[in-house]
C-alpha cells in the first residue's frame, strides 16, 4: 500500500510540474494570458457559493437564485474559512485523493493514470466548484460497489449532498445492483438489502439538503421552481443540438453527448441481454458509471432550453460528464481491454456519425468565419472531433498505446490548460 502510494505521488508531481512548465511557457510567449488570483478563480458559479455562504440561502419567484446549488461545498468552504485560492487547493487534493482511490481500485499503471489525469474539462476540479466533492464522492461509490464497502453509502450521502444527484441515482442504484440477481441465488436477498439501503440513502441526504434550504427561505423543494428561472423547464429536444458560443465548444459538450450516447446503447444492451436471460455477471461500478453517463447526458438534453441560435442547447454538459469519476471507469474498461475489437469499432463510429449529425454536421456552424476555408469548414471541424475521439478507441491496443500515449498525453494537457486559463479570464466552458 505504501510503495502504492509512493509511485502515485511520483505520477501526479510529474503531471503537476508538466503542467505547470507548458503553463509558464505558453504565459511567457503570449499564447495564454493571467495566473490564478482570488479574484481570476472566482468565475460564474463562484458568485453563487459565495452567496450561500455569506447570507445562506434566499428564494425569489421567477428569479435565479441560489438555491440551485447544494449545502456541502459551501459550507465545506465556509468551515474552511479559506481564501478561493486556498479552497481551489483543497479541492485539488480532494480530487487527487478521489483519483488514488480509482488508481488502488484499478490497479492502474503510469500511462493509464497520467491519460486519466489529463482529462480537458478535469480543470474543474481545480477551482471552487463542486467538481472535487462529487468526484471524491463518486470514487467511494466506485471503490464501494467494486469490493463491496461500507465506502459506498459515504459516498451516495455526500454526492447528494454536493449536487442534486439522487433525482438520477435511485434509476441508477436500481440498474446497477439489481442486475446480477440471479433465480433462486441465496444472495439475492443481500443485493436487494443493500438495494434499498443505498435508495434509502440518497433519500436522506437530498432530504437533509431541502431541510437546510428550508431553515433559510421557509419553503421545501424550492430547487424546482428555481430551475425554471435557469431555463430548466422538460421540453422535447430541438434540432440541431449546439452549446453556448457554439463552435468554440461544441466540440467538448459533443464529445461529453457522445459519451452520454455510448452509456444509453451500453445500457441497453445490457438490460436486452438481462431480459433474454443471456447476460454475464457485471460488475456493479462499471454499471453505475455508464448508466451515470447515460441518463446524467438525458437529463441534459430533456431540461435544456434553446439556444439563441436555434437548437438545444448542451449547456454545461462536458462537466457532468467528463470531470467525474463515472467517466474514469468508462475509459478505464476501455483502456483495460487492450485490443482493438472490429466491431465495437464499427458500433462506435455508426454512433459517432450519428451524435455528430445531430450536431448539424453537414451544415454550417457559426463562429467559424474567421478561419480562410471553404464551405466545407464545418465537415472539416467535425472531422477533427472525430478523429480525435477516434485516438482513444485506438489506445485500447497496445500498439497504439505505446505509439499515441505520449502525443495525445500533451495534447490533452494543452487542452486542459486553454480551457484553465479561458475560465480564469471569464470566458464561458461550463
Amino acid at each position: 500500500m505504501k510503495n502504492r502510494f509512493t509511485n502515485y505521488l511520483k505520477l501526479v508531481g510529474i503531471h503537476f510540474s508538466i503542467f505547470i512548465i507548458i503553463y509558464l511557457i505558453f504565459s511567457f510567449f503570449g499564447f495564454i494570458k493571467g495566473f490564478p488570483t482570488n479574484e481570476s478563480i472566482s468565475q460564474w458559479d463562484v458568485g453563487w457559493y459565495k452567496s450561500i455562504i455569506k447570507d445562506g440561502y434566499s428564494f425569489i419567484e421567477n428569479k435565479q437564485s441560489n438555491v440551485a446549488f447544494f449545502p456541502l461545498f459551501p459550507l465545506f468552504w465556509k468551515l474552511t474559512h479559506l481564501s478561493p485560492i486556498g479552497i481551489s487547493i483543497i479541492n485539488l487534493l480532494c480530487f487527487y485523493l478521489g483519483m488514488f482511490i480509482l488508481f488502488k481500485t484499478y490497479n492502474l499503471d503510469g500511462k493509464k493514470l497520467l491519460l486519466l489525469l489529463s482529462i480537458p474539462s478535469l480543470f474543474f476540479c481545480y477551482v471552487p466548484y463542486t467538481e472535487s466533492l462529487f468526484f471524491l464522492a463518486g470514487s467511494f461509490i466506485i471503490y464501494g460497489l467494486k469490493r463491496n464497502h461500507w465506502l459506498v453509502i459515504l459516498g451516495i450521502f455526500l454526492a447528494c449532498l454536493t449536487r442534486s444527484a439522487s433525482l438520477i441515482f435511485i434509476p441508477i442504484i436500481l440498474f446497477s445492483k439489481l442486475y446480477n440477481l440471479k433465480s433462486g441465488s441465496a444472495n439475492n436477498r443481500k443485493i436487494v438489502k443493500e438495494t434499498c439501503l443505498l435508495i434509502l440513502t440518497a433519500i436522506i441526504a437530498t432530504l437533509l439538503a431541502q431541510y437546510i434550504q428550508y431553515l433559510y427561505t421557509g419553503e421545501f423543494f424550492t430547487i424546482f421552481k428555481a430551475q425554471k428561472a435557469w431555463n430548466r423547464i422538460m421540453k422535447l429536444p430541438t434540432l440541431y443540438f449546439t452549446t453556448w458560443d457554439e463552435a468554440r465548444l461544441i466540440w467538448l459538450d459533443g464529445l461529453a453527448f457522445l459519451i452520454g450516447i455510448l452509456g444509453i446503447f451500453l445500457s441497453f444492451v445490457f438490460l436486452i441481454k438481462k431480459i433474454k436471460n443471456k447476460h454475464k455477471n457485471i460488475s456493479s461500478n462499471y454499471l453505475f458509471s455508464i448508466s451515470y453517463l447515460g441518463l446524467v447526458t438525458l437529463i441534459t438534453v430533456l431540461y435544456s432550453g434553446e439556444d439563441a441560435n436555434g437548437g438545444t442547447s448542451l449547456i454545461s454538459l462536458n462537466r457532468y460528464v467528463f470531470s467525474t469519476p463515472f467517466f474514469m471507469v468508462f475509459l478505464i474498461v476501455l483502456l483495460k481491454r487492450n485490443r482493438l475489437i472490429k466491431n465495437q469499432l464499427i458500433v462506435f463510429s455508426f454512433i459517432s456519425i450519428f451524435t455528430w449529425l445531430l450536431f448539424h454536421a453537414s451544415g454550417y456552424l457559426h463562429n467559424l468565419d474567421r478561419f480562410v476555408l471553404p464551405s466545407v469548414k464545418t465537415q472539416i471541424y467535425f472531422g477533427i472531433i472525430i478523429m480525435y475521439s477516434l485516438i482513444y478507441m485506438l489506445l485500447s491496443n497496445k500498439k497504439y498505446l505505446t505509439l499515441l500515449w505520449s502525443g495525445f498525453y500533451l495534447l490533452n494537457i494543452i487542452l486542459q490548460i486553454f480551457l484553465f486559463n479561458s475560465f480564469l479570464n471569464g470566458i464561458w466552458i461550463g
